[in-house]
């Protein structure tokens, strides 16, 4: 057969399809990889969002003392949800009558949800300012919020790894 056959229209037509067909194959393969990783990264943030929530409220320790003590407070004292409350709960934000009256105990400290902490707003005097993964760990550990402001010296500061901080960034943007 020579080198004629290889020219032929039925062998240009295999290899053209040949060609078409591992196309095809390999685009299925690719889409098929990144919709496994899609699903992996969302079962990844769930379990994050799960790990921050335990943080939050205080199933999960967290390690954190008053500035000027030397010890630890208890896990169960320094839990986010009792200053900060349970977003779903509405509680109000300072004691009032109306709260009083209500029946509904009051939370101390802003609400640690996606609108609050992701909008650019004022900040204990200083200027408008929003949250970042980055800025809530450096605001648990060292008390300064994204616009340098330190935050009252009642809120513990805490021991709390880049994991941690990561799970409950995550945990907040949920909210």
């Amino acid at each position: 057969m020579g080198t004629s056959g290889l020219r032929s229209p039925v062998a240009v037509g295999l290899l053209a399809g040949g060609l078409v067909l591992a196309a095809a194959a390999a685009w299925w393969w690719q889409s098929q990889q990144a919709q496994q990783r899609a699903q992996q990264a969302e079962q990844d943030r769930q379990a994050s969002v799960q790990r921050g929530q335990a943080l939050f409220s205080g199933a999960a320790s967290l390690q954190g003392r008053v500035v000027g003590h030397q010890v630890d407070l208890p896990a169960a004292a320094v839990a986010c949800i009792n200053c900060h409350g349970d977003a779903a709960s509405e509680r109000p934000l300072l004691a009032s009558a109306e709260a009083a009256a209500s029946g509904v105990a009051p939370r101390f400290a802003p609400p640690l949800t996606a609108q609050h902490l992701a909008q650019a707003r004022p900040r204990r005097g200083g200027p408008p300012s929003q949250y970042e993964a980055a800025s809530l760990c450096r605001l648990l550990r060292e008390g300064l919020d994204p616009a340098t402001v330190l935050i009252p010296l009642t809120m513990p500061r805490y021991r709390i790894t880049d994991a941690q901080c990561a799970d409950l960034w995550q945990f907040f943007l949920s909210r």
